[in-house]
Order: structure tokens, then C-alpha cells, then sequence
């Protein structure tokens, strides 16, 4: 032993490395090891640190197999004491003390640990000593799951003698580890795929109904799990040859449909239900095999049905007989506009009263399904045509897909939607019930009398009325009464006046009116608010006209703008304002002002040829000009904030002036219908998502 140092303090301390200690120390000495780092106590267990030191911990070892008990794992650190505690900590914050926990030194622990779940790893490793000083390693332990069976315990099925026998297991890994299956206990004639669970063989020659029982074990590479099955072999007895899934059935409608089986004694065996039931309402003939009856439910049947021979012997099959899946109804393009809220409706009807709808695939992006209503929604950046597929499933489970051609739209773009067989111009119509209307005007054979239609879903053209009105240069509009009303013009070009007529496309008849108060005008810029109608005439008089009791009231005049005079255009409509427009005068009316205001001009002049105006609720506060006579062929849209003008391109719209137009205000799609250019007619049926 070196000598033992003392410092230089009476009665000090003494000190030195370890093989520097003293000997035969009394209980209570004190020693400073310098080699240790640390002041020593002697106690009855030898030399101890007299300050207590924090446990580190740096590593461990071993993995946590789920599908064991009991898991061991050793933690590495420093500083470890006996009577160490080591402890896990949940995602879920929740501290789970070892089992066993085994201070092996003071830089490893051995603990043991037991039915720790997936769902809260990763866990901390804690290692508390007795002085309660501890050392966290944070998310270090992962629990390798135990593969998860898909297939239920119990039979795999019934085959018969010396026949060849197939069934299949299956089982996956939460962590998409690869299963292999393996058996200790199979029968000598059966064999299992290790890779794919299939299990085959041919079975034995019987004298009596047997059943072996084996299990298999579904692996992961590290966690085993087992799972009980059976198989069940019978005597030869009758051979099924109808399929297990019978025709599906509808409720309250007419059954039928037979079940075959035949015996290799030439007799025709017996028919029977073994186990479950067929839907109510629905029965078994025990002779043929017919099943027949109209079922009152729409629930899916799973029945097992018994062919006897007439030795007693019998084969069963289940059967399974569905209800029938939803029947979709007829759906139409699901047209949109890019960059515009849009709705379209799913419809699917089935017998069990209840569906629900879902997305396979294809939708654009921006849309969902409302899963309850089937209605989808949502705003799309995408344009282009292609196809969704959509599902409608039943409460049965059962759904049947439909495949739904979409076509998006680009916004500021004009497209064809059809084309006339004459020429049109110059009259009175609007949007109305997905039509567009038009008639009174000029076609190709002078002024007619006549009003037609166009769907605005097939592009078909539709003479609606030949003893129609003749008004040519006239403002129109539909009210929200469902009527079309139509003010001042002239007939022929001539006859300038201030009639009033109504429109009833139900009656499909023309009620004159009583005239406008004030003077005649060619034009009259018209709208509709409410329940009533608001026109201005070329004399910028400005009335209300209300339906109900063939009323005009004279509002504030719009002498303030000074519109010139000119042929029709669409007011507007934009919450309680009306915009109006003409030459290169704009303006504004408050309806609940009453007040004219003279806004920003618009960047060309719209001329006194009529053209397309007006406003739409997908773009609020925005009113738009298109097809006048502008030979840019452009359209334009005013902002109301901030009281300026953009322009629109032209985007394949020609140069047109006398138009039928009109929008969907709804949907914000304008349409323009026939027209004149210098020197002829256009007879082409566009439309455009304006924004």
C-alpha cells in the first residue's frame, strides 16, 4: 500500500488513488480519491460515494418483440446504483416501471419489461437511482409489432375424399415486414406456402367425417403469432355446381333462381337449409332446388344449404345471396369553370333506402363529395376533360361505380356551344331555367315572329313560340317570378314606343302591359331585383316596374351619368346596385338610395349597338362588358373596390354587335347568341366563364 497523504489540516482528510485507501477503516471514515474524482464514505458495504451522482443513460440493447411476455433489454450509461429503478415513458406521457430491473454495473442495467403497446413509442428509457437523481434517453424504444391475421380462426373450409383440398391464410405486418407461414402440426397430406399462406394437399380416404385441427404460425422474422384452423373432410357425397354467390336479389320484386347438386348414384338428392336463412319471403323447394318468393327485406343473406344423397350422406354449401348494389341514375358532364365554385349532384337510388357516396378516383382537384348527400362541391384550378369514377354503397356494404366524364373550363375563354340553321339579331330573351332565350329579332328572312331556345346542357335549339312579339333594339330581362318582360323598342325598325309585355313560359303566351310613363325609347337597360323589374329608357328616365300590379314608379333619373342613347344593354345587379352602361358612360343606382353615381369610364367606347352586359354572383362586385361592337373583340370587367377597369382578352370571340345576350347569374357563364358583323350574320352560340 503507497503512503497514505493527509492535507495539511488537523485532523485532515486523507487522500490518493484507490490502492491508496486505508485499511481497516473504521465505519465513517472519509477519503478523497482523486483517481475516482470524488470525496468516499466507509460503510458496512465498503467505500461509497459520499455524493450522490446522476445517472446517465447512453444506449441500450435488445428489441421488444410484441409477442412476447416478457422483453429484456439492457440499458448502457454510467453511474448506475444498486437499487436502480429503470422505467419506460409513452408517448401518451405515461411512466411504466420494469418488471425486474438488475443493476449488473454501474454502467449497465438489465430490465425487463412486459405488455408495452405500439401506439405510444417511441418510449424514453429512465433510470431513477435511489437518491432519486435520474437519466432520460429520449425516444429510443420501438416495439416491433406482431404480425396481425386476417383470417378468423376456426374452418377453413369442408372437402371431400380424395379430392384435392385448398384454403388460404393470411396475416400482414403494421410494419409491412414480410409474412412467411409455417405449421408444426399440419397434416401429413397437407403442406403450406411459406410466402403466400396457401395451404393444399389432396385428403385422405375416409370412413367417417373427420376433422383436423392444426395451427399455423404467421412471422415476421422476429414475433411469431399462431392461429387455430380446421379442416374437414367428408365422404363422398353430393357434388355442388351452382356458384356460392347466388343472383342478387331486390327487395319487394320477384325471385328465383335454383341450386344444383348431383350424386354419383344417378338419384337427385334432397334440398335442405343447414345453418342461417334465406331473406323473408323468400323459400326452398326441397325437391328442385328453386328458391323463389319476393323478399320484404334488403338485407344479404348468408345461408348454408345441405344436399342428401339417398344414402344419408350429405354435402353442405354456403351460400351467400346479396342484395342488389345502388342503380345509378343518368349523370350528365360534370361541367365546371376553372377557378369557380361549382356543385354537382351524384344520384343513386337502392332498395334499402339509404346510400352513401365516395370518390374512387379522377376528381379534379379542389372538388369533394358530401358523402351523405352525394353532392360534390369546391373550387378547381384544373381545366381539361377526362373522367371520375364514383361510388354509391349501400348499408349492405354493397356499391357499384360510376364512371362521370368531366369537362373544366377555362375562365375568360369563349366556346362554342352550338350552332344556328338562320340568322338572329337585334331582339329580346335571357338566361332562364338552363336555357338561353331569344326571339322578336332579325333572322334570315327579315323580322320574325318567334321565340326560341337553346340548352344551355346540349346545345339543342328549341322553337318555343311562332306567334311571338315582334321587337327588335328592345331591353329585355327575366324576373325572378319566372316571367320575361320586355320594354320600349321598335318593330321593324320603326314604331319606336313604350309598351310593356310579359312572358309566360309555362302558358307560353304574351300579355301586353301597361306602357312605360314618360317618352319612347329604343332602348332600355333592364334588371330585375326582388319582385320587381327597373328599366331606363334613352331619355335616362329610370323606372320600377312592379309585376303584381302592372305598376310603374318613377325613380331618380340618371341625367347625373347622362347615358347616351342607345340600343339594350343588362343592368348589373351587385347586392342593392345596379350598373349601367353606355357609350362611355358608367355608372351606378343604389336601389335602396335611390341615387345615381358616376363611376370610372370603361377603356373603349360600347357603343349604341346592343351588346352584353351584367353582373354574377361568383364574382361579386364586378360587372362585365362583351360582344359590342369593339373590334378588339374583347371583354372587360370593372372592379368595384377600387373603381377601375381590366380587361378580359378576347380569347376567340369575334367582333359582334346585336347579340342575344345574357348570363347564367348563378354560375357567372355568359352567353352570346347569333349577332351581326360588317357585312353579315353570325350564327354561332358561345359562352364564357367571365371573372
Amino acid at each position: 500500500m503507497s503512503d497514505i497523504k493527509m492535507s495539511t489540516m488537523t485532523s485532515g482528510i486523507p487522500y490518493g488513488d484507490s490502492a491508496g485507501r486505508p485499511s481497516n477503516p473504521e465505519i465513517g471514515k472519509l477519503y478523497s480519491n482523486g483517481e475516482e474524482k470524488r470525496l468516499e464514505l466507509y460503510t458496512n458495504t465498503g467505500w461509497q460515494n459520499i455524493v450522490a451522482e446522476t445517472p446517465s443513460v447512453m444506449s441500450i440493447e435488445g428489441v421488444y418483440l410484441e409477442s412476447l411476455s416478457n422483453n429484456t433489454i439492457t440499458i448502457n450509461g454510467t453511474n448506475f446504483t444498486a437499487g436502480a429503478i429503470a422505467s419506460v415513458i409513452g408517448s401518451d406521457g405515461v411512466e411504466v416501471n420494469a418488471g425486474t430491473t438488475t443493476v449488473v454495473s454501474a454502467v449497465e442495467i438489465s430490465a425487463i419489461f412486459s405488455n408495452l403497446s405500439p401506439e405510444h413509442e417511441p418510449y424514453d428509457i429512465k433510470v431513477t437511482n435511489t437518491s432519486n437523481l435520474y437519466g432520460v434517453l429520449t425516444e429510443t424504444l420501438y416495439i416491433n409489432n406482431s404480425p396481425t391475421w386476417s383470417t378468423p380462426t376456426g374452418s377453413l373450409g369442408s372437402f371431400l375424399e380424395n379430392t384435392s383440398v385448398s384454403a388460404s391464410v393470411s396475416a400482414t405486418d403494421p410494419e409491412s415486414a414480410t409474412i412467411t407461414y409455417s405449421s408444426a402440426n399440419l397434416p401429413a397430406w397437407l403442406t403450406v406456402n411459406q410466402n403466400s399462406g396457401s395451404i393444399s394437399g389432396t385428403a385422405p380416404s375416409i370412413s367417417t367425417p373427420s376433422t383436423y385441427n392444426f395451427s399455423i404460425n404467421a412471422s415476421d422474422g422476429a414475433n411469431i403469432v399462431s392461429r387455430s384452423f380446421s379442416i374437414s373432410i367428408t365422404d363422398t357425397g353430393p357434388v355442388w355446381s351452382t356458384s356460392q354467390t347466388l343472383p342478387a336479389f331486390t327487395k319487394n320484386s320477384s325471385y328465383s333462381t335454383t341450386v344444383v347438386a348431383t350424386d354419383d348414384s344417378g338419384i337427385s338428392p334432397t334440398y335442405s337449409i343447414a345453418s342461417g336463412s334465406l331473406p323473408t319471403g323468400l323459400s326452398l323447394n326441397s325437391s328442385t332446388g328453386v328458391i323463389s318468393g319476393t323478399p320484404s327485406n334488403s338485407v344479404t343473406s348468408i345461408v348454408t344449404l345441405r344436399a342428401t344423397d339417398n344414402g344419408g350422406t350429405y354435402t353442405d354449401r354456403q351460400f351467400t345471396m346479396p342484395n342488389a348494389g345502388p342503380v345509378w341514375g343518368t349523370q350528365d358532364t360534370f361541367n365546371y369553370w376553372q377557378d369557380s365554385a361549382t356543385t354537382y349532384q351524384l344520384s343513386a337510388t337502392d332498395d334499402s333506402g339509404s346510400l352513401s357516396y365516395s370518390i374512387v378516383s379522377g376528381l379534379p382537384s379542389g372538388f369533394s363529395v358530401n358523402s351523405s348527400t352525394g353532392l360534390i362541391s369546391g373550387t378547381s384550378s384544373v381545366s381539361g376533360s377526362s373522367t371520375f369514377v364514383a361510388r354509391a354503397t349501400d348499408l349492405n356494404g354493397g356499391y357499384t361505380d360510376k364512371t362521370i366524364n368531366y369537362s373544366g373550363k377555362a375562365s375568360n375563354t369563349w366556346y362554342t356551344l352550338s350552332t344556328l340553321s338562320f340568322d338572329a339579331s337585334e331582339g329580346y330573351g335571357g338566361f332562364y331555367d338552363s336555357k338561353m332565350w331569344f326571339g322578336g329579332g332579325v333572322n334570315d328572312v327579315g323580322h320574325q315572329s318567334t321565340l326560341y331556345y337553346v340548352d344551355t346542357i346540349t346545345g339543342l335549339v328549341t322553337l318555343k313560340n311562332s306567334s311571338a312579339i315582334l321587337r327588335d333594339e328592345v331591353g329585355s330581362a327575366w324576373g325572378n317570378n319566372g316571367k320575361l318582360y320586355i320594354f320600349y323598342g321598335a318593330v321593324n325598325n320603326s314604331g319606336i314606343n313604350k309598351n310593356t309585355w310579359e312572358y309566360d313560359p309555362v302558358a307560353n303566351t304574351f300579355t301586353q302591359k301597361a306602357d312605360a310613363p314618360g317618352a319612347t325609347s329604343y332602348r332600355s337597360d333592364v334588371g330585375a331585383y326582388s319582385t320587381y323589374m327597373y328599366h331606363l329608357n334613352d331619355a335616362n328616365e329610370f323606372y320600377r316596374y312592379d309585376p303584381s300590379n302592372n305598376t310603374h314608379t318613377s325613380l331618380s333619373s340618371a341625367s347625373g351619368p347622362g347615358f347616351s342613347g342607345g340600343y339594350a344593354y343588362k343592368l348589373g345587379l351587385d347586392g342593392t346596385t345596379f350598373y349601367c352602361v353606355s357609350g362611355q358612360v358608367f355608372g351606378s343606382y343604389s336601389i335602396t338610395g335611390n341615387t345615381w353615381t358616376t363611376l370610372s369610364a370603361p377603356p373603349v367606347s360600347v357603343s349604341s349597338y346592343t351588346g352584353g352586359s351584367g353582373s354574377h354572383t361568383q364574382s361579386p362586385g364586378k360587372f362585365f362588358i362583351f360582344a359590342f361592337d369593339d373590334p378588339a373583340a374583347k371583354a372587360y370587367r370593372y372592379n368595384s373596390g377600387v373603381n377601375n377597369w381590366t380587361d378580359l382578352g378576347s380569347s376567340s370571340l369575334l367582333q359582334v354587335r346585336n347579340a342575344f345576350t345574357d348570363f347564367d347569374k348563378t354560375n357567372g357563364i355568359a352567353y352570346v347568341v347569333g349577332g351581326t358583323i360588317t357585312g353579315g350574320y353570325l350564327r354561332n352560340i358561345k359562352y364564357a366563364g367571365l371573372r
